[in-house]
């Protein structure tokens, strides 16, 4: 049974950190198999270590990707934040669709949550939080609207809209004010 792929693709890595699996030869050999069965936390973890400890981008958002492909919501949420944060007007495209498939698909509580998960993940990682950030400019708002990104947010578990209020917000304020969150993450 510990040989079944199904085991290695489902198992929760949820209450494990990326710096207890580093020194146990056991525990890593673990996580890689997990991450050749495609297991979908695990795919997410290794992608952050690659795009956010060694400066692998292109590497480190494929497997984010795949991991989002195999249906992980964290990774979705990740993604959008990251594609957001890029220089490409097409990157930021999708990233602002993925972000918003998150908003809309699901309560505030859970996107609040996916921030508590992002930020717990974030610590246990060593950050070159200077490759993030690509471009100073987030979301554009297509909608002519004037909005002050500076102070968006005072800190990152702050939610104070319901999920009605989600249908009266620009596009762009929601993405931006999101993006805030993430970023004070790398300050």
């Amino acid at each position: 049974m510990s040989h079944d792929e199904k085991i290695y693709k489902k198992v929760s890595f949820e209450h494990l950190y990326m710096h207890s699996m580093r020194n146990d030869e056991n525990k890593a050999s673990f996580f890689d198999l997990c991450v050749q069965y495609k297991n979908p936390e695990a795919l997410l973890r290794y992608g952050m270590v690659q795009y956010f400890t060694y400066v692998l981008l292109d590497e480190g958002l494929k497997t984010i990707e795949l991991a989002h492909a195999e249906g992980n919501l964290l990774a979705t949420y990740l993604l959008g934040l990251l594609l957001i944060c890029n220089v490409d007007e097409e990157r930021k495209k999708r990233g602002v669709s993925l972000l918003l498939s998150v908003f809309h698909q699901h309560p505030i509580d859970e996107v609040v949550q996916l921030r508590g998960t992002l930020r717990d993940m974030m610590v246990s990682l060593w950050l070159n939080n200077s490759i993030v950030r690509e471009s100073d400019q987030l979301v554009k708002c297509d909608q002519g609207h004037l909005h002050e990104y500076d102070n968006i947010v005072d800190k990152w578990d702050y939610f104070a809209w319901g999920p009605d209020d989600l249908n009266h917000l620009c596009d762009a304020y929601l993405c931006n004010r999101e993006a805030a969150f993430f970023l004070r993450l790398l300050d």
